[in-house]
Order: C-alpha cells, then sequence, then structure tokens
C-alpha cells in the first residue's frame, strides 16, 4: 500500500469517531489528495465536507454536503462558491449572518470560524471554516457542515422539562410556616425560571458553597425575594447597554428599598420589586438586605437570613 492510500485510509477509518474540528484538520491536510479512496473517505462521514481553492472555486464536496443544503446541480457543476451561497439564502432565518461569515473568512483567510446557521425549516447546521496551505502558501479552505437539530431539540427538551419542574417548585402554594429549605437549590430554581429576562443580556455564574446547611424560611417568599433581585439586575445590565450607566447614583441610595420608587421609563418598572425584597427578608424573616455599590463598575446585593428562622417576635 502506498503512502498516499495509507492516509486516506486513516481518514477513512477515523472520521466517525473524531468532532467537527477533529475531521476537518484531516481534510485540509489531505485535500491535495483527490484520490478514488480519499473521495471514499470524504462520502463516509455523516458530516458535510466541502472543499474550496484559493479562488473560492469547489474542489470536492460530498453527497452529506449536498443533502444539507439542497443546491442545483448546474450550480454545483459551476464550481462557484459564491452562487452557492446565493442560492441558499433563501433557506435561513438570518440570511446576512449566514453571509458575513464568508465576508471575514475572505478578509482574515488564516483564520477559523464557528457559527450554527438556522434554517426556516427548523434545521441548525454547525458550520466551520478552516484555512488549508500549500507549502507554506494559502490555498484555500475546508468547510465542515455538521446537523445538530436533533441536539438542539432534546436540549430544549431538556431545557423545558426542567423550567416545568423549576416552576412547580416556585409556584407551590406557600405556608405561613418557617421551613428548613436548600438555598442552593431554591436559587438555582429561580434562576432557571427568570432565564427569559436575563439570557439576552447577561450570564450568570453561580458560586454555591456545597456545606451551606439548610435554612429555616418561608420558601415562596424567599424565591420572590430571589426572582425580583434577578429581574432587577437584568434590567440595570440593559440599561447600562444602552445608556453606559454602572452602579446606583449616590443621589438616589437612600431611596432604592422605598415602595414605588423606581429609576426606569415609564411602563417598564413599579418600583415594588426591591421594596417588596427588603420586606420579606427585613420584617418576616429577621434578616438584612443591603447592597455595595460603586459608580462606573456595578452593584452588589447581600442577603443575610439567619439560619434558625425568624426571630418569634416577628411577623
Amino acid at each position: 500500500m502506498d503512502a498516499r492510500a495509507f492516509l486516506s485510509l486513516t481518514v477513512f477509518m477515523t472520521m466517525a469517531s473524531l468532532g467537527i474540528l477533529g475531521w476537518v484538520v484531516i481534510l485540509r491536510r489531505q485535500a491535495r489528495s483527490q484520490t478514488a479512496l480519499f473521495q471514499t473517505a470524504l462520502e463516509a462521514t455523516a458530516d458535510g465536507i466541502l472543499v474550496l481553492d484559493e479562488h473560492e472555486r469547489i474542489v470536492s464536496y460530498n453527497h452529506k454536503f449536498v443533502e444539507m443544503w439542497p443546491v442545483p446541480q448546474q450550480i454545483l457543476d459551476s464550481r462557484e462558491n459564491q452562487q452557492v451561497l446565493e442560492h441558499v439564502q433563501a433557506q435561513l432565518k438570518d440570511p446576512e449572518a449566514f453571509m458575513e461569515k464568508p465576508r471575514r473568512s475572505r478578509s482574515h483567510p488564516d483564520d477559523n470560524h464557528d457559527d450554527v446557521v438556522e434554517f426556516l425549516d427548523g434545521r441548525a447546521i454547525q458550520r466551520h471554516y478552516e484555512p488549508r496551505r500549500d507549502g507554506g502558501k494559502f490555498a484555500g479552505r475546508v468547510c465542515g457542515f455538521r446537523d445538530i437539530t436533533a441536539q438542539r431539540l432534546a436540549q430544549a427538551s431538556l431545557e423545558a422539562r426542567t423550567i416545568v419542574k423549576a416552576m412547580k417548585e416556585f409556584s407551590h402554594p406557600g405556608s405561613a410556616e418557617m421551613k428548613a429549605i436548600d438555598l442552593n437549590h431554591a436559587i438555582e430554581s429561580t434562576l432557571t425560571i427568570s432565564r427569559n429576562e436575563w439570557k439576552y443580556v447577561a450570564d450568570t455564574a453561580t458560586e454555591f458553597d456545597p456545606h451551606l446547611p439548610v435554612v429555616r424560611c418561608l420558601p415562596g417568599e424567599f424565591n420572590q425575594v430571589i426572582l425580583n433581585l434577578v429581574v432587577n439586575a437584568a434590567h440595570a445590565i440593559a440599561d447600562v447597554k444602552t445608556r453606559g450607566s454602572e452602579g446606583i447614583p449616590e443621589a438616589v441610595r437612600g431611596r432604592i428599598f422605598t415602595p414605588f420608587f423606581t429609576t426606569k421609563e415609564v411602563g417598564r418598572g413599579t418600583g415594588q420589586g426591591l421594596a417588596i425584597a427588603h420586606t420579606v427578608v427585613v420584617k418576616k424573616h429577621g434578616g438584612t438586605l443591603g447592597f455595595e455599590t460603586e459608580e462606573g463598575k456595578g452593584t452588589t446585593f447581600i442577603i443575610r437570613l439567619p439560619i434558625e428562622g425568624a426571630p418569634s417576635n416577628l411577623s
């Protein structure tokens, strides 16, 4: 067996077990080897593959690519990648974002590019561009495409089940009696059901103490406190992105927990979220709710609760 055949056979045997980046690296190295065995390896992978030369002309592709991107044979025969790109735009949710990656690849030929392309029919395709070189000179690109629709659906189903479970726990009928609860779990559930409030403006990071003891409190009302703080934080972050202001101005710090006080525009805030949170923590649990803030940097709210619950003289 000659060296070229051996290398191509290696591609054939390892394709199935490699991630999208792994097989693109192999194909980038072997794209010059247009042997029959190499083409067999190309067809063996479950991912779509498109190989371009330095002039954006199509060198090779496999049938999986054609299945993913229904392109007429006439366009493929033209070997012009630009015609392929223009043809598939009508199938996509965001054609402009789809075309941005090829444009960026042309202006930054040595960079790798990854994104997810969403189709109008509900499919989701992971796209990976990577340059290939010949003797140190740019020689085109290898483009890999993986259908991740099933994973997306499975993830959406899992998220839906998680949200429903969290919602059941959050909306469980409240009790006038203190109960010992896991605060870590309560906060995590509240973050889950409030995801739509923060996912477009921020990411969340939690640092839970696995040794935190259970704390006696009113579960439903504690959840409401966390929800109010999360929503307030999401709105504040959105304001930073639009107006560029961070932290609580000194002039209003003394009124933050005053009922109906708000710095938000009309129709966006009632001025009750932080006031309710303060009442629940201080008057119903005997704890404290305070904050540390610095203009230009941000604000941290701090909740402190007695582990054994509120003193008996509190309502």
